[in-house]
């Protein structure tokens, strides 16, 4: 099974096979000079993404196609013969009644349902643009809230009946869901307690909240009623969570390997094409990949929290943060890589033994013939898991940046809208009057 998101074209890449049938947009009826309208689109097509699923599009959707390729979706140009020649296509109408099943429409919002109460928390690069998004989207979505450091600073353009520093008073606005977008680990963990302690789901991008508190969390929402997703958490705008849970449902997954740091396989791009170390990071920091400190990134800190989300989805358990061996990229390893030449990737190690431990590792490797990683070049972020057996599943996308993780985001958030359609109407739940089981 393979699952290309980021399905490329040039840079030596290798175009691989997306998994099952492609579909093809008819987008008749569609206003795609409707900002609002090309949005909700694209969230369709990276559902399908995170289902494993190749999206085709017209030509005659330039637009479409464009805001696809920001959000790190290089959806397929059957005119340009991108698209297997023995490929068997379905037909889907973006968000129309027809390409929905039965219920699925009250899923997204159309005037069947209410709108899903969303709370922001932290509202810097992800957070601000998840905020921008709600409020694009307000026949779907109520903003209702906003936790920041600054609750009196200016913010022109973000209209919410609560902005407050307090946890308490956030989460009085009595959301259906809270996005944890905050930048502190601590904090975010602080936050994501108490709200499912509430029955509130939560979608979280803060893999510094929940590396390490996993298990505990997931327990805790069990027990409420509540969801805990955390897709944006690990690839940005590449779907490895979701992956990595459909290849456990193919087979028992032995072990992985990913780039996990956008940040880093930016600088790693740009070393070998002979930019210096220091340059290579500024670059990355002025693209708005890498933070005004990036340390967690170099240090590889930020890779190892994502590897201990993925051992809890591949395996059902969080891997000790401390057992995790990290290979830091210092100015010293930088130039040695430079040297050296060829395609390095940070290459994050997950495996059971034959013992039943797991055993987790950050290290630079150099994968000059390896399509998967060679291709993942700048802020995409590569993922292969190998199942036992012979079976193999392959993800690739965006790793970094606003529009792929505000996706990532989104996806979760349309999971939550669709579950919610089918659950029973009661206090505190998301479910229409009359709704079944």
């Amino acid at each position: 099974m393979r699952v290309e998101p980021d399905f490329p074209a040039g840079d030596g890449a290798q175009a691989f096979r997306p998994e099952g049938r492609v579909l093809m947009l008819d987008l008749e009826g569609h206003d795609l000079a409707d900002e609002r309208e090309t949005a909700r689109l694209v969230t369709r097509i990276y559902r399908y993404a995170r289902e494993g699923r190749a999206i085709a599009v017209p030509q005659t959707a330039p637009s479409l196609a464009a805001l696809c390729e920001k959000t790190g979706l290089s959806v397929i140009s059957p005119a340009a013969g991108r698209v297997p020649a023995d490929s068997a296509f379905d037909v889907a109408f973006g968000v129309d009644a027809d390409a929905l099943g039965d219920g699925e429409q009250a899923a997204h919002e159309d005037g069947s349902g209410r709108r899903l109460r969303v709370a922001v928390a932290g509202l810097g690069l992800v957070g601000g643009g998840a905020a921008l998004r709600l409020l694009a989207d307000h026949a779907a979505y109520d903003f209702c809230a906003a936790l920041v450091r600054e609750p009196f600073k200016d913010r022109s353009g973000l209209v919410v009946e609560q902005v407050t520093n307090d946890i308490s008073a956030f989460l009085a606005a009595k959301p259906d869901v809270v996005i944890d977008a905050l930048p502190d680990g601590a904090a975010g963990r602080r936050l994501i307690e108490s709200a499912l302690d509430r029955g509130v789901s939560v979608v979280s991008a803060n893999k510094q909240a929940l590396a390490g508190a996993l298990a505990d969390l997931a327990a805790l929402a069990e027990e409420n009623d509540a969801r805990l997703c955390y897709a944006a958490s690990v690839g940005g705008g590449a779907p490895f969570v979701e992956t990595t849970k459909r290849a456990r449902r193919e087979g028992e997954i032995a072990g992985l390997e990913a780039t996990l740091n956008g940040t880093v396989n930016y600088i790693l791009t740009a070393l070998a094409s002979g930019e210096r170390f220091d340059a290579a990071v500024k670059a990355a920091q002025q693209a708005g990949f890498a933070e005004p400190d990036p340390s967690a990134d170099l240090s590889g800190a930020d890779a190892k929290a994502k590897l201990a989300i993925l051992s809890f989805t591949a395996f059902g358990e969080e891997i000790d943060l401390g057992a995790i061996d990290i290979e830091p990229l210092t100015a010293a390893k930088a130039a040695t890589i430079a040297n050296a030449g060829g395609v390095w990737r940070q290459i994050s190690r997950l495996e059971r033994t034959n013992a039943g431990e797991l055993r987790a590792s950050v290290r630079f490797e150099r994968r000059d013939d390896d399509a998967l990683f060679s291709g993942a070049r700048f802020e995409a972020n590569a993922l292969r898991i190998r199942l036992s057996g012979d079976g193999l599943v392959e993800c690739r996308g965006k790793g970094a940046g606003r529009a792929p993780t505000v996706e990532s985001i989104f996806g979760d958030l349309e999971e939550i809208r669709r579950a919610a359609a089918f659950r029973p109407k009661r206090a505190g739940t998301l479910a229409q009057a009359g709704a079944t089981a």
